[in-house]
């Protein structure tokens, strides 16, 4: 399966400026061979379309933006998804949880609250690094912009 790294800034981003795979191979972020299998600069247009296709974000290709339009909208889906699989987890027996059996819940769990198979965010440490797009969105408030920069296209 693939997935995207979105180049992200407080300010625009200069093309000279623009990350490539390198940076996701290297010992600092670890991600490729953790979780990627590989990652390959992109920068694709229609790379955009996994951004905005995300419920609550607004992307605006002119300005090469994405907004945070509404928190609550982002994380609805991934909060009913999450609910119904605590409920599951709630029914484990013991005997489930000791043999491996419980993988098959907390790993959906896991991700419906922090999908770390999905869209990630690269600000090169402006002030976070590498991160979830979860994760961004949790740690923002409405109404935020970032300017886009390089996408990668990663497969796990």
């Amino acid at each position: 399966m693939h997935s995207r790294i979105f180049q992200i800034s407080s300010k625009p981003i200069d093309e000279k400026n623009y990350i490539n795979e390198d940076r996701y191979y290297s010992h600092d972020t670890g991600f490729v061979g953790s979780v990627a299998d590989y990652a390959v600069a992109n920068n694709e247009p229609s790379d955009y379309e996994w951004l905005n296709s995300q419920p609550g974000i607004s992307v605006d290709l002119r300005n090469k933006t994405f907004k945070l339009v509404s928190k609550e909208d982002y994380f609805r889906a991934s909060y009913m998804k999450f609910k119904e699989y605590l409920a599951e987890a709630e029914q484990m027996t013991f005997e489930d949880f000791i043999c491996y059996r419980s993988l098959e819940t907390f790993v959906p769990l896991a991700n419906s609250y922090e999908n770390i198979y999905a869209i990630y965010v690269d600000d090169i440490d402006e002030c976070n690094g590498l991160i979830t797009l979860d994760d961004l969105v949790r740690n923002s408030e409405d109404g935020s912009v970032w300017h886009l920069g390089a996408t990668i296209n990663y497969h796990f």
